[in-house]
Parts: structure tokens; C-alpha cells; sequence
């Protein structure tokens, strides 16, 4: 596809292309097999698919040949360019077999595959219901499914229609509708409706807004009507349900529910999902036959995110499901889709059920090293080959597992199923409350470093504020006093280390007295902190431009000031922490007060957003230093580092990790253990040597836990079904 990347769409190299049909196909084609692209682009798939029949077919007749291709390969798009130029490479990849005398339409048609006709009746007669939404408002199609059961005969008849609508002829333009109808079909009702379909189309010409509808209509209606295919291969869109056009959104979030493809919900109560989730459904349920199956090329994130539970559970209608086959990984490939560094899978998907605990296969591609002496280049050097086998020597090929764990659909990548038994007992829930940092906005005026030239003057700090060339806020440096009462020192993600957390070079303003989600009142803040107050009022206009998102999290029961930060409560006033960034790298530290230039004592942080911190139990409680230690040496535990970045999209990890995290009893040896693992790892942080029988007994001491608990019965249960198999 040539679409910009920015809607949602990349051009797929066509050795790509021709991977992902081949690996649809699995052991073997069926014999004169079927495809469809339902987001075909420019044709890159289409284009594969037709070289595959005509080497299939070589040894029969020139006009067979024709026939052949024609019946079997067939796409659609939304985009009237993108059908245009998939029809023009069509075309030119049957040049050679094409006649003077032949005569045919190249099966390639506009449509929307995330949203096709459905289904109406006109009293007992079966219809096709469709809108097409126009700057003139909506234009509604009903037409008997008979209408459209001859794709040849109808598209004939659309071509007829033009004339008469350019004649401004309503009666013509009904009658051509009812030549195509059998006449046990033509009740009252339907010839009523057609008669209304005839003038909403002649009144479109007479108000100059023609746009070649009849062939419009033809094309939108044929694509409920393409039959069922052995393979349907795409590279759909991958636009985010938020990003897609509000009314666009309105007209699928129907289809989405009743798909029951929405799942998951936050605080700030949306919804997420990719478009192309959807277009594999639909395309599944429309066009798929019953032993066919899907190959999508498709985000990596859709296997990970709550938001796709119901994506992954596949539900088509009358109670069937489709599964997950096997899935091929990218992402260490060398960008295939360069310069967007997209992560993303080929995904193939049909109805024979798999029990997904048990594990699914994963090939890994991996880019090898360029060497010219092995033939071995930039992958961007082979953007125009067409056959994988001619390139596929350039990386090296791994096979690996994905599976389930507990009740939830979200896969993890094992490498071997011994691992993926490991990832098993890892699994689970974790009683303790992981919160985001908190919001600080603007970051030009809350983050603040303090000038150690100059001394601390009766309680008060020199502090600048913070400068960036990257800056959305224009604000000046300046040198000013703020009340060290007032300053906190602040943890950044990128501060938390593997067992240890950075000094911070920043200090913020946090106007709150102790346990409180409300700012103080500005009156008394005059009085506790007349300079922060002071300060604050000075750039009172940008403190204001707080997101309307900020403010539904703060809520208007605690925006009582303007100065007010989003993501602050109870649990931000806790003695000990344990600290955890929520993207890129998965490692933790406790924490319980930094230094800071006034204080030998140091002082409790404030943890910016990406950086998570645990000073809770899910009952509210606050946790102790040896449990703060005891969930940080779970959460370093390697096997639950492995399973963490093998469960999850690196750019988001859960707050609330789904780690199997028994509630600490301080009476525990193992518990015990971990806690005095977490203090020494503490203090070797930085000795590698250290750091290497740390680890071994932090595995080896988590995992006698855990089968020690109440999920020993589970993971005996699932090694005994592996036996079995």
C-alpha cells in the first residue's frame, strides 16, 4: 500500500506479501484454491496471488488461464486511488493472456470491509441493506439479494443505470432494477422501495451530484456477494479506535458490540481498538469458508492488551469461533515497514480449535548481519523482490511458543513449553495496588533544580525552572526562593534502576498536607508558602491549560485550585515504595526518602508519570520496608522479568502487573529470603558478579514459593496434560 502512514497503512514489500499467503496456506493449497484481499491497496497481495495461479495453471489453455485468475483472486478497498491502481496491476499482470475480443471486469471492488451490507428483509424477501454517506447526507440502499446474485449480470445493469440517471429518467432507472430481479421477488414493497432508491438517485443528478453512483452501488453491493474463499491475506489499516473520524466510529461501534469485539475500560472511561481487529472479523464472517483461514499481517499489541480480549475470543455469529493458528514474528526482521518501526505479526487464524494454555507455534524472523560474501544485504535492498525464497536466506528463522495463562485470553512468548510451564505458575494476581506517577504539567514550571551555589535562606531553596528545546511551553529560566517545606524531590521512570533508584536532579512543588487528594486552599497556602504562592499565581495561565484529561482524573471534587496534580492520593504518602517503570525496561528499587541539598534526613519523592509506585495492599493498608523488599524481589525475579517483557507490548507495561504475588507473611522462610535477597541486591546492584548468584536465588527461591501455594495443583495439572499430549 502507498497510503501515508499516517492513516493508518504501510506499503508491504512484496516478498512479505508472498510469505504471508504462502504460510495461509499452511501444508498445502487446496486445489483451484480461492483468495480474496479485503484491503488490498495497490495490489502487492493481489499481485502475488495472481502469479501463484498462473504458475498453477501454465499447462492449460490461454482463455482457461483468464478464467482462472478472474474467478479466484479477488479484492477490495475503501479507497477509490488504491482500487484504481490494484485494477491497473491487475490488468498488466494478464496483459499477456488478454484478447481482443475478451471482455470482463477486474474483480477488484469499492468497498468497506469493516463494514459490509447486511442483511434485511422486505416482508418475506431476503435484502441487502447499505448507507453511503455523502456530503449530500446519506444515500440508503435496499435491494433484494437476488438483485445482486449474477456479479456479472448486475455490474452490466449499473453501467445501463448511468444513462438513465444522466437522462433524469425515474422510471427507466427502476425498470433496469427490476430486469435483474425475478419477479417472484417483485412484491409491492420491494417495487415501492426500488421506485424511492430510483428517485433519491435521479434527484442526486438533478442537483449536479451525480458521481457515477450506479457504478458506486455496484461495487459496495458486489462485496456482499464475492462468495467464500480458502485464504482471505491482508495488511489492513491499523488505525486506533481514537483516531479514526467520529462519525465513521458512530457508524461501526454497532457492528464492534454486537461482534463482541470492545472489551476493557480506565479511569478516564474509553475504549480502545484497532480497525483492522474488526476487518478480520467481519472479513471472517463474510467471506471465509468453513475450513478457510485468515492470514493479517496486524499490530503485535493486539496478542497483549485487555483492550482485545474480546478481538482474541473471536466469536462469529451462531455461536462459532474461530482460533488463533500460529503466528509469525517480525520484529527483529529489520523493519520491513521502514522508517515506521511498527511492532507487528502475520496472524493466522481459522476454526480448528486450539487450546491456547498448551501453546501455539511462533516462527521468529531475524535479521543476519550484512555480509557480502553470504549474499547478505539491508533488507531495504530487497523492498522489490517478489519471491520470499529468493531473500529468505537473509534471516535466520526460530521457532517458539505463544500461550495463555489463567483465564485470560492475552498470550506471552515462551520459548520452549518448559518455559511456558514456568510462565504458568508466574501468572497471576498481585494484591498490592500499583499507581501511576503523578501528572506534572506544566514540566517548564513544576520541575524545579535547586542551585547548590547559593545557601538555604531561613527555609527557602534557589531553585530554576526546568528548560527544554523540546518544549511545548515557552517559559523563561528564572532564579527564585521557594519554601522547602514545599519541595519534593521528584522520580522520573528513567530514574529507576534494576535494585536502585538515581538521585534526581529535580525537586517539585506539591502543595498538599499530608493523606490528601486536594490541593491546599490558596489562602492558607499564602500563608504556609507566600513564594510558591507567589510563583504559582505569576504563571497562573499556564498552570491552566491543564488538559481536560488531567482534569477528569483529578475530578472536580479535588480541583478546588488551579495548581491542583492529576493522579494524587492516600497512597502517595507512604514511608516505603517500590518503584517501577511502566514502559522499555521492566525493573524495580524501593524507596523511601531521597536526599535532598536541605536535609540529611531526606525527604519522601513524588513519582512522575511512567514511573509506578506500590506503597499500598489492595485493602489500603500500607506496606512495610521488608514487604515493599519482598514484592521488588518478585517483581526482579529474572523468570518474571522474562515473562513481564514476553507478555507485553515493551511501550506499556499493566500497573497492576499480572504477577503471581502471595500476600507477604513475615512468618514465611521463603518470604523471609526474598526480603534479605532484596536488600543485599540493594547494595550489589552494580557488582555483576554479585548480581549472578542474586538472580539464581531469587528464581530459585520465588519459584519454591509459588509451588509451594495453592497454584502447585494447577501447574501439576497443566505439566500433566503436556505428557498426555
Amino acid at each position: 500500500m502507498t497510503i501515508s502512514d499516517s492513516m493508518g497503512e504501510f506499503y508491504t514489500p512484496p516478498w512479505l506479501s508472498e510469505q504471508t499467503i504462502l504460510e495461509a496456506f499452511g501444508g498445502g493449497r487446496p486445489m483451484r484454491w480461492t483468495a480474496l484481499d479485503p484491503c488490498c491497496g495497490s495490489g502487492t497481495f493481489i499481485t502475488a496471488l495472481i502469479r501463484l495461479v498462473l504458475e498453477e495453471s501454465r499447462e492449460i489453455p490461454v482463455k482457461a488461464q483468464l478464467q482462472e485468475v478472474l474467478t479466484r483472486v479477488k479484492g477490495i478497498d475503501l479507497n477509490p486511488l488504491a482500487v484504481l491502481t490494484t485494477r491497473i496491476n491487475y490488468f498488466i499482470n494478464l496483459s499477456h493472456l488478454i484478447g481482443e475480443e475478451d471482455e470482463f471486469d477486474v474483480p477488484v471492488y469499492l468497498g468497506d470491509a469493516s463494514y459490509v451490507p447486511k442483511p434485511k428483509k422486505i416482508g418475506e424477501i431476503e435484502c441487502l441493506d447499505y448507507v453511503i454517506n455523502t456530503e449530500k447526507g446519506p444515500l440508503n440502499l435496499l435491494l433484494p439479494k437476488s438483485a445482486v446474485a449474477d456479479v456479472a449480470q448486475f455490474s452490466k445493469a449499473m453501467t445501463r443505470l448511468e444513462t438513465h440517471i444522466e437522462n433524469e429518467n425515474e422510471t427507466a432507472v427502476a425498470k433496469e432494477f427490476f430486469s435483474i430481479i425475478p419477479a417472484n421477488d417483485l412484491t409491492k414493497d420491494v417495487r415501492q422501495e426500488i421506485a424511492r432508491l430510483a428517485k433519491n438517485l435521479v434527484d442526486l443528478q438533478r442537483n449536479k451530484w451525480n458521481g457515477i453512483w450506479a457504478r458506486i452501488i455496484s461495487n459496495f453491493l458486489t462485496t456482499a456477494n464475492l462468495g467464500r474463499f480458502d485464504v482471505i491475506v491482508s495488511n489492513p489499516p491499523w488505525i486506533d479506535w481514537k483516531n479514526l473520524p467520529q462519525g465513521y466510529r458512530e457508524r461501526i461501534k454497532e457492528l464492534c458490540i454486537d461482534r463482541r469485539l470492545f472489551s476493557g475500560d480506565g479511569i478516564t472511561g474509553g475504549i480502545n481498538l484497532n480497525v483492522c481487529a474488526l476487518i478480520s472479523n467481519v472479513a471472517a464472517q463474510n467471506w471465509l469458508k468453513d475450513n478457510g483461514t485468515i492470514g493479517f499481517l496486524m499490530p503485535e499489541n493486539l496478542i497483549f492488551q485487555q483492550s482485545y480480549e474480546g478481538f482474541r475470543k473471536f466469536y462469529l455469529d451462531g455461536g462459532k469461533r474461530l482460533y488463533f493458528q500460529r503466528l509469525v514474528d517480525w520484529n527483529k526482521a529489520g523493519k520491513p515497514f521502514a522508517p515506521v518501526a511498527h511492532r507487528f505479526l502475520g496472524f493466522f487464524i481459522a476454526k480448528s480449535v486450539r487450546d491456547y494454555a498448551q501453546g501455539i507455534p511462533v516462527i521468529q524472523f531475524e535479521k543476519k548481519t550484512n555480509d557480502k560474501n553470504e549474499n547478505i544485504f539491508p533488507l531495504k535492498n530487497y523492498a522489490h523482490c517478489q519471491r520470499f525464497s529468493d531473500m529468505s536466506h537473509i534471516f535466520n528463522r526460530t521457532n517458539t511458543v505463544a500461550l495463555t495463562t489463567g483465564a485470560s485470553t492475552a498470550f506471552s512468548y515462551a520459548a520452549n513449553m518448559d518455559e511456558g510451564i514456568n510462565f504458568g505458575i508466574v501468572a497471576g494476581e498481585c494484591p498490592y495496588l500499583g499507581r501511576e506517577g503523578v501528572e506534572i504539567f506544566p514540566q517548564e514550571l513544576f520541575l524545579l533544580t535547586v542551585d547548590k551555589t547559593k545557601a538555604i535562606r531561613r527555609g527557602n531553596a534557589y531553585v530554576t525552572n526546568y528548560q527544554s528545546d523540546r518544549s511545548k511551553h515557552k517559559i523563561a529560566a528564572r532564579n527564585f526562593l521557594i519554601e522547602t517545606d514545599m519541595l519534593f524531590p521528584l522520580v522520573k521512570g528513567t530514574d529507576i534502576e534494576r535494585f536502585h533508584v538515581k538521585s534526581s536532579q529535580y525537586v517539585v512543588p506539591f502543595p498538599y498536607d499530608d493523606f490528601a487528594r486536594s490541593p491546599i486552599e490558596n489562602e492558607r497556602l499564602t500563608t504556609l508558602a507566600p513564594n510558591l504562592m507567589s510563583y504559582f499565581n505569576a504563571n497562573r495561565s499556564s498552570f491552566e491549560e491543564q488538559t481536560r484529561y488531567n482534569d477528569k482524573i483529578i475530578g472536580k471534587k479535588h480541583k478546588n485550585e488551579y495548581y491542583a496534580l492529576a493522579r494524587v492520593g492516600t497512597y502517595s504518602y507512604g514511608n516505603y515504595f517500590v518503584a517501577f517503570r511502566d514502559n522499555t525496561k521492566w525493573q524495580a528499587a524501593v524507596v523511601s526518602k531521597l536526599s535532598v541539598p536541605w536535609s540529611d534526613k531526606g525527604k519522601r519523592p513524588v513519582f512522575q508519570n511512567h514511573a509506578v509506585s506500590i506503597s499500598q495492599r489492595v485493602d489500603g493498608e500500607f506496606i512495610s520496608e521488608d514487604e515493599a523488599h519482598y514484592i521488588c524481589a518478585i517483581f526482579n525475579a529474572p523468570i518474571v522479568a522474562q515473562f513481564i517483557l514476553k507478555s507485553s507490548d515493551s511501550r506499556t507495561f499493566k500497573i497492576r502487573p499480572p504477577v503471581n504475588t502471595p500476600l507477604f507473611d513475615p512468618d514465611s522462610v521463603e518470604h523471609r529470603k526474598m526480603v534479605a535477597l532484596s536488600k543485599q541486591a540493594h547494595i550489589d546492584h552494580d557488582n555483576p558478579q554479585a548480581m549472578t548468584t542474586l538472580n539464581e536465588e531469587l528464581d530459585r527461591t520465588y519459584l519454591a514459593l509459588l509451588k509451594a501455594s495453592s497454584t502447585a495443583p494447577i501447574v501439576t495439572k497443566l505439566a500433566k496434560k503436556r505428557t498426555a499430549k
